[in-house]
């Protein structure tokens, strides 16, 4: 995950790919009870969804639709994410479940577990 400050208000490279750029900028900041389906479907094809999510997630005090999620919704992920095993084969399925590519070190760790299993079979 690539590290953010909010002191940096410098727009990433990420932000100029952003499907989100060509909307209106309210479908992203509803008011409390308005739909917000419209918001994440744009989110949901937008080449640089995971970039945002990550961005959001390390700003806790973002609000609005960040990456496909509500401010509710990166809380309850963020949670989840901090319990990842990392570097194990069950760090590499915690990602997978959340719909995420796996870190280096979990994708290494379920690289050698599977070929370990391969060597096993008779």
């Amino acid at each position: 995950m690539t590290d953010y400050t909010p002191f940096d208000y410098q727009p990433a490279e990420w932000m100029r790919h952003a499907a989100c750029r060509h909307h209106d900028t309210n479908l992203w900041f509803p008011e409390r009870g308005d739909p917000t389906d419209q918001a994440k479907t744009i989110c949901n094809s937008c080449p640089v969804r995971n970039d945002c999510l990550n961005y959001a997630i390390a700003i806790p005090n973002l609000v609005g639709i960040w990456g496909g999620l509500s401010t509710r919704e990166r809380r309850k992920h963020r949670q989840t994410r901090l319990f990842i095993r990392h570097g194990t084969p069950t760090g590499y399925n915690q990602h997978r479940r959340q719909g995420e590519p796996a870190c280096p070190a979990c994708r290494q760790a379920h690289t050698e577990a599977v070929q370990q299993r391969k060597h096993r079979k008779p």
